[in-house]
Formats: structure tokens, C-alpha cells, sequence
């Protein structure tokens, strides 16, 4: 679709406003543009895109519906967008695999989908389901280091000669394995060795893949014990046990929450895993609540 000037310049506004975090008048102007040229695809994603950032979650996905309905082009992009959503968002696991298979069916080799449709599969422990996707995305890009380590930590390994083991060795060792791969390609090879018993190669893939988790991040982290006995004596300056406690708030019948909280890679996943293979347990996934809590309420904070 050609796109007038004035049509452009609406959209390019919206994304100026977006740049400045205006995230409501940028919304409001997609829906000037829109109500103006209701046939405009890239208008209609874009909005889906703000709404999305202003967690309007069922706006986003009826803005990318009529981003699919007006033929925007790569559509299995919408149909991922809306999978995302429906998975990390509105916790509605099988609208989300309805949608990513829905990319897929229109490009069976989109990555993205994918990877994303693998991620849930093993979140809902569909274990085989995981596997067969996790080596779907290895047969078209076999650098896929980050599948390669998923797919290694659902394996059975057989032993020290295990296949996988030494796939993972040769993927550390590829120069276009970076940082953040290394790390997640070398605690899949400790998990793998510590399994047959091979306890002092486990420790050393461990501590070479802790060295490249930390060479990951931008800018370099560094523990400083002084600084972390500072800060968390502030925190409990901050939130001091009162001298009488208030008689704690019984909670209505409904359901009542159980928060799981931990440091990567320390176990909380699989916590959350057990816990929901009870009928009376719903998983809730990992939440941004948290985060958005400090970032709108107690910024500047560490």
C-alpha cells in the first residue's frame, strides 16, 4: 500500500511521541490516523505495538487483528506478537500456541516462532514436543546455540560419550558463539557431565560458563562486598520491623497467591514446575510485576 504524505507524517509522529515514553499521545494519534485511513496496516501494527507497551493487552491483539485483516505484509510477525501476549501476558498458554503455529503455517522456517513455540512447550512441560522443535531450529540454523543448550538440558545423557556432549563442546568453541551463548551453551555441558558422573569436568564447564555470564553483561559487573553490606543495610533501614505488628488481614475465599522468587538459574522455575503438577496450583509464570513496581514507585532504585 502506497502511503500518503499526511498518513506518513501521522506515523512518524506516533514514533517521535513513543521516543519521548509519551506512550498515551502516541496511542491517541495512531487512533487519529486510523479513524482517518482505517485501511492502513502498518498503522494498525503500530498501534498494536504502543498498546502492547501500555499493557492494553486486548486492544493490542484486536489492532494487530486488523493489521492481519488490511494484509500486512510478513504476517507471521503479527501472528508471533499476539502469541507473545497471550503467553507472557493474559497466562492464555494454548491461545499463544494456536498463534505461533498459526506463523509457522504461513513460514514453516520463522526462527522466532519457533523458538518462542519450544520455550512453551517445556513451560507447560511438554517435553517430546519440546525436543522435536528444539531440533527443528537446530536442522535450519545449525549455530542456534541458545536451542542447542535448551535441547541439551531435556536430554537423557548416555554417558560420557553422549553425542550431545561433545556437540556442545564444538559449539563453545565456534567464534560465533558469543558471551551469552558460551554461558548458556556451558551450563548445559555441566549439567550434561555432572549427570554420568563426571564431577570435576561439571565444576570446570560450570566455572567457565559463570565467566562468560558475567562477560555478558554491559557494563561489567563486579562484586563489591562493602557495597552489597551497605545496600542491604539500608533495606532493612528502609523497612524496619515495626515495634507491635498489626494483626495480619484474613484473605477472602478465593484463590491465594504463592510468590516464588530467586536468583537465575537457582531452581525457581522447576519449584513453580512441582507446584503446579497439583490440580489446586495454577502457574503463573514469571511476572514483570515486580519490576514495574520500582520502576513507577520507589525510582531511583538499584
Amino acid at each position: 500500500m502506497t502511503i500518503s504524505g499526511t498518513a506518513a507524517d501521522g506515523l512518524r509522529e506516533a514514533a517521535r511521541l513513543e521516543g519521548l515514553g509519551k506512550l498515551p499521545e502516541a496511542i491517541a494519534t495512531c487512533e487519529r490516523l486510523l479513524a482517518r485511513w482505517p485501511n492502513l496496516p502498518d498503522g494498525w501494527y503500530n498501534l498494536g505495538l504502543l498498546q502492547r507497551k501500555a499493557r492494553q493487552f486486548e486492544a493490542a491483539l484486536a489492532s494487530y487483528a486488523r493489521a492481519l485483516e488490511q494484509g500486512i505484509a510478513r504476517p507471521e510477525e503479527v501472528h508471533l506478537n499476539r502469541g507473545v501476549i497471550f503467553s507472557d501476558c493474559l497466562r492464555q498458554d494454548e491461545a499463544a500456541v494456536r498463534e505461533l503455529r498459526a506463523a509457522l503455517a504461513l513460514n514453516p522456517a520463522y526462527l522466532p516462532a519457533l523458538q518462542n513455540l519450544a520455550n512453551l512447550h517445556e513451560d507447560l512441560g511438554r517435553r517430546e514436543e519440546a525436543r522435536s522443535t528444539y531440533a527443528r531450529i537446530l536442522e535450519l540454523d545449525p549455530n542456534a546455540f541458545e536451542a542447542l543448550a535448551r535441547l541439551a538440558q531435556l536430554a537423557v545423557i548416555q554417558g560420557p560419550e553422549d553425542a550431545l556432549i561433545e556437540r556442545l563442546r564444538l559449539a563453545l568453541a565456534h567464534p560465533a558463539a558469543s558471551p551469552a551463548d558460551r554461558a548458556s551453551l556451558g551450563f548445559a555441558l555441566a549439567r550434561a557431565l555432572d549427570a554420568c558422573g563426571e564431577y570435576a569436568q561439571a565444576f570446570a564447564a560450570a566455572e567457565a560458563a559463570n565467566r562468560a555470564s558475567r562477560a555478558s553483561v554491559t557494563p561489567a559487573v563486579r562484586y563489591d562486598r562493602v557495597a552489597h553490606e551497605h545496600f542491604i543495610d539500608e533495606l532493612i533501614r528502609a523497612f524496619a520491623r515495626p515495634r507491635t505488628r498489626a494483626p495480619q488481614a484474613r484473605m477472602s475465599g478465593g484463590p491465594r497467591p504463592i510468590f516464588i522468587c530467586g536468583m537465575f538459574r537457582s531452581g525457581s522455575t522447576l519449584a513453580e514446575q512441582l507446584l503446579a503438577g497439583s490440580p489446586q496450583v495454577a502457574r503463573g509464570g514469571e511476572l514483570d510485576f515486580l519490576p514495574r513496581l520500582v520502576q513507577s514507585q520507589l525510582a531511583p532504585f538499584p
